[in-house]
């Protein structure tokens, strides 16, 4: 009887831990064209109004691609010795490299709506999957109709810049 207690006593946390921390899961959307200048202007929009934790330093549209650039990353190591009292051998290296993301358009193979709960909290995200199976989330939001609308937008841009990267 004891057992049988414990054991539901660790299963009901257990159970509503895995459905508070779940990943993402696909939501069938079939995308909307839009025209090419609200795409990007919807772009820009969602993806400065997002939580500052998942908003990028720098986001850019091109003709070729899309971009997000996440910051740098500093890493550094060094010694010093004291060989004389008073005097210091030193050696130091720093590497300094930029946190950035750029997807050329002929290689999104296909931007997708999801369900995700965080915390108990229900959030939707846009991903962008490449010929390499690189998955990129590029916006988390609590709101679907902008989910919807940046899968809308992401997907407009993508056609139409590949369109016209077929024709040169």
């Amino acid at each position: 009887m004891r057992f049988q207690m414990m054991c539901k006593l660790l299963v009901v946390p257990l159970i509503l831990l895995i459905t508070a921390c779940g990943g993402t899961i696909p939501i069938k959307y079939q995308a909307s064209s839009m025209d090419i200048n609200e795409a990007k202007d919807v772009l820009d929009e969602l993806t400065w109004s997002q939580h500052p934790k998942w908003r990028p330093d720098a986001f850019l549209i091109t003709e070729k691609y899309i971009a997000w650039d996440s910051g740098v990353i500093s890493r550094s190591n060094g010694f010093a010795t004291d060989i004389v009292p008073g005097t210091a051998i030193v050696s130091s290296t720093s590497i300094i490299k930029n946190i950035g993301d750029r997807y050329y358009y002929r290689s999104i193979q296909k931007v997708e709506l999801s369900s995700w709960k965080r915390k108990f909290k229900q959030w939707y995200v846009v991903s962008i999957t490449d010929t390499h199976d690189r998955l990129k989330h590029v916006l988390r939001t609590r709101i679907l109709s902008d989910a919807k609308m940046f899968t809308d937008a992401m997907t407009t841009v993508v056609n139409n810049y590949r369109k016209s990267d077929d024709l040169r």
